[in-house]
């Protein structure tokens, strides 16, 4: 069985950030990447949160942090 790393799926998640909707809610183009990439990781994120391995705040902190980013650049 092959084994989708936690930090890697995250880091590719980081790429597709473009921003928030006027909900509040963070906008990710899967455009950004490889569709299958995209879609791993998209999957790898919510079994982790499903599982306890991250909460959905953590994850959104660093979204936030991302977007800041690329935002300052």
């Amino acid at each position: 069985m092959v084994r989708i790393d936690l930090e890697k799926s995250i880091e590719t998640l980081k790429k597709c950030i473009v921003g928030i909707d006027e909900d509040g809610k963070y906008t990710l183009d899967r455009e950004k990447v490889n569709s299958l990439r995209f879609d791993f990781a998209f999957f790898r994120v919510n079994l982790a949160l499903k599982n306890g391995e991250m909460t959905e705040e953590s994850f959104l902190n660093i979204l936030k942090e991302e977007l800041n980013k690329k935002e300052n650049k």
